[in-house]
């Protein structure tokens, strides 16, 4: 789960590294300064698509480990489950059916509502241990 997390991290932020040196470009041009931005706004991009696959691979394991602690809700954890293959299968499809851009947003709902309902349950709830059991006499 970590290694996944960690992949997703990276892309993102050599993804935002991209957009920083195409906002450079722009504002100082040298060479073919349009040719550059884009390139850079489009590796950006791609990073960007190959950090969801790694997000959505990310989603499996969380959401077993949220049903095997048995201290946030199952449906939840199912939830997390389903929405990881989706997640990844959006990366996919503005490739394999680009006539359909918005399956792609349909495809990684149940993985953003997994997501913000576990960050919901962090923040309102937190995660509770159970209490002990009373020694017996």
């Amino acid at each position: 789960m970590a290694a996944f997390g960690l992949i997703n991290g990276i892309a993102v932020l050599v993804s935002a590294a991209a957009l920083a040196t195409a906002q450079q470009i722009a504002a100082n041009p040298f060479g073919d300064a349009a040719a550059l931005v884009q390139t850079a706004y489009l590796l950006s991009g791609n990073l960007w698509a190959a950090g969801t696959i790694f997000f959505g691979l990310w989603l499996i394991p969380m959401g077993v480990c949220v049903l095997r602690s048995g201290r946030m809700p199952a449906m939840l954890g199912r939830l997390l489950i389903v929405g990881g293959p989706l997640y990844v299968l959006s990366a996919f499809t503005p490739h394999l059916l680009p006539g359909l851009p918005q399956l792609t947003g349909l495809l990684a709902l149940p993985a953003s509502a997994g997501e913000f309902w576990m960050i919901a349950c962090l923040l309102i709830r937190g995660v509770r241990t159970p209490a002990p059991a009373a020694a017996s006499a």
